[in-house]
């Protein structure tokens, strides 16, 4: 029990200090993107999804995704998590790869099946995103 204890520790204060970021519960994300008056933007994926990883390694990584992504609340989660789970049923998702995209009041306004294959497509996700949202 005590090993399994550090193991935790250390796994924590690991991923705090190379600012690796663990999501929160969707009612909080929601709450922390209507305080700083952003848009909601949501991406599920799974381990073992490989649309989900070629998404994250090519799409997010583009100079002009990180550039877009500062106009959002962006949260990348895990559908095989607790929080994961949670927050997939909750926007009544079934499959992954999922953008969605969600307003203060925890409305989804905006929907991508992950088809946004590419940095081209993802902008004009969220591009729509905040047309359709605002920054409230």
């Amino acid at each position: 029990m005590r090993r399994a204890i550090l193991a935790l520790a250390i796994l924590v204060l690991a991923l705090a200090g190379c600012g690796a970021q663990i999501p929160g519960w969707l009612p909080a994300n929601i709450t922390e993107a209507r305080e700083a008056h952003k848009p909601l933007v949501l991406f599920f994926y799974a381990t073992w999804c490989h649309s989900c990883r070629a998404f994250q390694a090519d799409v997010l990584t583009d100079p002009r995704v990180v550039t877009a992504l500062t106009r959002v609340k962006f949260v990348e989660y895990n559908g095989g998590t607790k929080a994961g789970l949670d927050a997939l049923q909750r926007c009544r998702g079934r499959n992954v790869p999922l953008l969605v995209a969600i307003d203060g009041e925890g409305t989804i306004r905006l929907r991508g099946d992950g088809a946004e294959r590419n940095a081209e497509a993802f902008l004009e996700f969220l591009g729509e995103a905040e047309r359709v949202i605002g920054h409230h």
